[in-house]
């Protein structure tokens, strides 16, 4: 137990100190990219309609919440900074409601937080304006609600929270989806009634009413003006998602080795040629037939610096992706697996339809695939030790390089 407890403190101040660095760099960290071409200018000039009208100046792919409470902070100071700042306050909420869950389901839980917290493009948002935060944090405090609140009214709570952040990220629909799914699953078990079903089916399409309009309004999930970001399935989206996740939970499949060779998940091994066929190019940007982040990085290194092909590294990722797949379709007995499973499976199904698919987009995903996986980490501290260190390590090397981007003009 001693020992346990001073790994809790060494997390604890790792997370301090990566949160410090991200509050610092907030004001050395020159104006960045999406931030002052769309979502600073976003932010600045919207209104209702703007946001409804089809010819409007609305400059950005997600729903319009988050634009809605930055144009409260620009009305009160009005800064790049000043919306950076927000951002960081919302991270800082997001980390809180991570130790909040990560309390009730971890006997380490600080350090369970700091790998929730250790993902590249959440630390990103923490000192940048840009969008990924708010769709999590609203994701985030759904669950709280759902799961670990003891509230009478945790459902309508959880479901407001989805709502939100579906209206802050479209793909957090999949959490509405995930929900359904698991219901009508309880519903078949005989642990949930019919006449409760239907009330909580009710109370989501509520809650799901703005959303829903906004969709019309739009004809599609984004804005006419991002119409180019409009569902087309590709298997190189397939391959890249797979490959960051097999990227992220590598270690979790070697611990889970024996799960994954059994014999009635072994014909996904003929899957192989079609990644090996359908490898998205690396690109800095994403797109269609595309990727860029982490996973394709290390391919393309490795490519370079051995006699290994990028489209082998990168089919070797794959393959692990694979291999966490599988043991994400083999959770089917404690509830926030359950949720978990399909909500990844939503996602999954979300970026292999996506057009413009980055590496950003992906690793919304990694919290879900975390918390799926909290049994596993509760089985072995070393693995939970061991996933932490290898996010929190390419985090601090990705916030300091993209702080200093365009100081130094480095470009990786």
């Amino acid at each position: 137990m001693k020992k346990m407890g001073t790994i809790e403190k060494i997390a604890a101040v790792a997370l301090l100190l990566i949160l410090l660095y991200c509050l610092a760099a907030i004001f050395f960290t020159p104006g960045w990219g999406d931030e002052i071409n769309f979502h600073y200018p976003n932010s600045k000039n919207i209104s209702l309609k703007q946001i409804l009208d089809a010819n409007s100046s609305y400059s950005s792919a997600y729903t319009p919440v988050p634009y809605l409470i930055g144009r409260v902070i620009i009305a009160v100071h009005d800064s790049l900074t000043a919306l950076r700042l927000f951002n960081f306050i919302a991270t800082l909420l997001l980390v809180y409601f991570f130790y909040r869950i990560a309390s009730f389901f971890s006997a380490t839980p600080l350090l369970l937080t700091l790998l929730l917290t250790a993902n590249p493009y959440l630390l990103r948002s923490a000192f940048l304006y840009y969008m990924f935060n708010f769709g999590m944090l609203f994701a985030i405090l759904g669950i709280y609600f759902y799961f670990v609140s003891t509230s009478s009214y945790k459902y309508l709570f959880a479901y407001i929270c989805w709502g939100l952040a579906v209206l802050s990220q479209q793909w957090m629909l999949m959490l509405f989806v995930a929900s359904w799914i698991m219901e009508f699953h309880e519903y078949l078990g005989k642990s949930m009634s019919l006449v409760r079903l239907l009330c909580l089916s009710l109370l989501k399409m509520g809650v799901l009413l703005p959303a829903l309009v906004l969709f019309v309004f739009w004809h599609g999930l984004t804005h006419p003006n991002f119409h180019y970001h409009a569902l087309h399935p590709g298997f190189e989206h397939l391959n890249a998602t797979l490959a960051n996740w097999g990227l992220a939970a590598i270690l979790i499949v070697l611990y889970n080795y024996k799960k994954v060779i059994r014999i009635n998940y072994l014909p996904l091994l003929f899957l192989a040629p079609l990644f090996y066929l359908a490898v998205p190019v690396h690109s800095i940007n994403p797109g269609s037939h595309l990727s860029n982040g982490v996973a394709v990085q290390m391919a393309s290194q490795i490519a370079r610096l051995t006699p290994l092909s990028y489209q082998s590294c990168l089919l070797g990722l794959a393959l692990f992706g694979l291999a966490v797949l599988v043991l994400i379709l083999s959770k089917q007995h404690e509830t926030l697996e359950i949720y978990m499973k399909f909500a990844l499976l939503g996602f999954l199904a979300a970026f292999v339809a996506s057009t413009n698919l980055g590496a950003s987009h992906i690793l919304i995903s990694l919290p879900f695939l975390w918390l799926i996986f909290y049994q596993d980490f509760n089985s072995s501290f070393r693995l939970l030790l061991f996933t932490t260190l290898q996010f929190y390590l390419i985090s601090w090397f990705y916030i300091i390089y993209v702080s200093f981007y365009k100081v130094y003009e480095i470009n990786l």
